[in-house]
């Protein structure tokens, strides 16, 4: 198997597949931008999978998933362990909003690093974003569930103090829960209310992000998620 991950676009298959702990087919084709069709990548893919280095499953919208599996997992330094039943649904759609962020121009994939201060953060997704000729580094956070106000509140100010990272954007589909997270946020001092962006797409889920017709509240303000970040 080592000679055909070593040529064509295996490797880098593999590599593009760590950074996520689970993608779609046709996003992880689209991340890598590779100069074939895209039947000859599903050849690829399978051909990964003959070998068992990748797992797949398929959805109820008979969409394909992949992960990585122990195995394939020894070809990529930045692996994810693959998706848990639990947070299937949470992790698809994280995979799809940062899928979404890295196809525009402003957005690149950062390696996950977090310094001794922050390793209980472990946010959705890392980002390197540039607005304005100037370079900042995001964390995504994909909230489908409300959490109490204590559990919020501690959570923003961790990200407050956490140096690795110049912003931290939460995004949900649910109004009651964006709603109370903007007045949480309210109450929390400038430090905070600086680097928390708390987004909203009603329609979000694992195969849809509207990015440029998502709104956002950002220090006291509501504006277009996709003019605040670039």
């Amino acid at each position: 198997m080592s000679n055909i991950i070593l040529v064509d676009q295996y490797y880098e298959i593999l590599l593009e597949l760590g950074k996520w702990k689970v993608i779609s087919l046709k996003n992880l084709f689209s991340n890598l931008k590779i100069d074939e069709t895209y039947q000859m990548f599903c050849f690829r893919v399978r051909r990964l999978e003959k070998e068992g280095l990748i797992n797949s499953v398929l959805g109820s919208n008979k969409r394909k998933y992949l992960s990585l599996t122990n195995e394939g997992m020894k070809f990529s330094p930045t692996a994810f362990e693959s998706s848990d039943p639990a947070t299937f649904n949470h992790d698809l759609i994280s995979s799809t909003v940062a899928s979404t962020l890295l196809r525009k121009d402003i957005f690149e994939f950062v390696e996950r690093r977090l310094s001794d201060e922050c390793l209980d953060l472990e946010p959705d997704g890392y980002l390197k974003g540039k607005k304005l000729e100037q370079v900042y580094l995001m964390a995504l956070e994909i909230e489908l569930t409300q959490k109490s106000k204590k559990r919020v509140t501690e959570k923003f100010n961790k990200y407050s103090e956490c140096n690795d990272f110049d912003y931290c954007l939460y995004l949900t589909n649910k109004r009651s829960l964006y709603n109370s997270y903007c007045k949480i946020l309210d109450s929390l001092e400038e430090k905070v209310r600086e680097k928390i962006i708390i987004a909203i797409d009603e329609k979000l889920s694992p195969t849809c992000f509207r990015y440029k017709d998502t709104n956002c509240y950002f220090q006291g303000k509501e504006l277009h998620l996709n003019n605040l970040l670039g």
